[in-house]
């Protein structure tokens, strides 16, 4: 069994019983959830528009902090989607059929909670009643389903106003991972509509939200504002940059580092942790120094397998990211392949090999002065596609035959990439972009 899996196991026997308690019938009813049909979701009909008002029942939950996204279907109760983050905890008791026990957590906190024990009503209501913002149950199984509201046993007279939504076993148990791991998580439920064209927020979250309602605003009594209790949302983080604390580093000359997230693992870490090699540096093969690399950022090289089997196995081993060093001059985003969602939770970066020789630098520095080297991942506005502009130019051909007009495009791309002209460039990319300018400009010959 996966880890996320194997460490639930105890709760097999209770599984196996809600399993079987949440048999449909030939009428597609049981017990636990009314006589109320429960409706299977195939995966072609996962992107249809199954709401009556025409709004989505369908989407992602998304981590701020950037990561993988998580697929859910809305069910057939509940209250509108909003498109504010809000902190994802876990439910106590898990099964939330009683009054939660851990209430400030929940308070405007979105819920996870697993299939079971009572109706998706139930479940919903107790949070409801705790303050939650919303509620994700996490099914018994790999099934998407539109949850019915079932039987509702609640003492009180309530009308559910909060979202819930339901998501995979292995997405619940992926998240509770994570949210184990980085104590604080937020998150949203986007609602998504599928075109061959790709996906597309839709509802509260298909424009992009002021940064003045990015989070609630608190005012106090003199009509002043106090600070947000809620991070500023961040749809789509696709990178960021990583800090090295390079005090007593001798050799070590630059501190900030540009990265893009893998499409898999988790979210951008929140705390600074000591840096070391994966051993084996390649990560292909449960690591040696697992007992080591527990808590800590793991490094590794490019190379000699998938990018998700590197993940995998510093996740296994604990490790609190996994930093991959390119084998050229640029940084791509890597790809999920045919994984399970839970194959990585730990989060998964790429960096350029000229950071990587920095960084590498960075711990033989600190061994030889026995300091342990630290870093740390900071939110930056770099997208995907800033660096696949310059990957498309890799090719001599791609850039003009004039000198002139080659020259003009090199003056525009700096503007956009030279972090000396521009708020969002990096060193990274500013020097991958002089190494391309040059490779065109010899391939051409600078007099034609």
């Amino acid at each position: 069994l996966p880890f996320a899996i194997a460490e639930e196991a105890d709760a097999g026997a209770t599984e196996a019983a809600e399993a079987e308690a949440e048999t449909p019938d030939a009428d597609g009813a049981n017990a636990t959830e009314a006589n109320a049909t429960v409706v299977k979701v195939n995966p072609s009909q996962l992107r249809q528009n199954f709401n009556s008002d025409r709004t989505e029942a369908w989407g992602d939950i998304e981590l701020v902090g950037g990561g993988q996204k998580w697929e859910y279907v809305k069910g057939l109760f509940g209250g509108p989607l909003t498109c504010h983050p809000e902190r994802i905890v876990v439910g106590t008791p898990r099964f939330g059929c009683e009054e939660l026990q851990n209430v400030d957590e929940v308070k405007g906190s979105i819920v996870l909670l697993s299939r079971g024990e009572c109706s998706f009503a139930d479940k919903v209501a107790f949070a409801q009643d705790a303050g939650a913002a919303g509620v994700i149950i996490g099914n018994s199984g790999e099934e998407l389903i539109r949850m019915p509201a079932g039987w509702l046993k609640y003492p009180k007279d309530i009308a559910i106003k909060i979202p819930v939504v339901i998501v995979r076993q292995t997405t619940a148990l992926s998240l509770r991972k994570i949210i184990s791991r980085d104590d604080i998580v937020h998150g949203q439920i986007v609602a998504k509509h599928w075109t061959v064209k790709g996906e597309f927020p839709v509802g509260p979250c298909s424009e992009e939200v002021p940064e003045a309602d990015a989070a609630e605003v608190a005012v106090d009594a003199d009509g002043n504002i106090e600070a947000a209790s809620t991070p500023q949302l961040v749809l789509g983080e696709e990178g960021g940059q990583i800090t090295l604390d390079t005090d007593g580093l001798e050799g070590v000359t630059q501190t900030k580092f540009e990265y893009l997230y893998g499409r898999f693992g988790g979210p951008r870490p929140r705390k600074t942790r000591e840096l070391i090699w994966a051993d084996p540096v390649d990560a292909c093969s449960p690591l040696k120094n697992a007992e080591e690399a527990e808590g800590k950022f793991v490094l590794t090289k490019r190379g000699s397998c998938p990018f998700t089997e590197k993940g995998h196995n510093i996740d296994a081993a604990g490790g609190a990211a996994a930093i991959v060093i390119n084998n050229a001059a640029n940084i791509v985003q890597m790809a999920q392949g045919d994984v399970k969602d839970y194959y990585v939770t730990t989060p998964s970066v790429m960096v350029s090999n000229a950071a990587g020789d920095q960084l590498s630098k960075a711990i033989e520095s600190g061994a030889a002065a026995g300091k342990p080297v630290s870093l740390s991942f900071h939110q930056f506005d770099i997208q995907a596609n800033m660096w696949e502009s310059l990957n498309n130019l890799k090719t001599p051909q791609k850039w003009p035959v004039s000198e002139t007009d080659r020259a003009a495009l090199y003056d525009k791309l700096s503007k956009e990439h030279d972090p000396s002209q521009s708020a969002t460039g990096s060193v990274e990319r500013k020097a991958y972009l002089d190494m391309l300018y040059g490779q065109a400009t010899k391939f051409w010959g600078a007099s034609i």
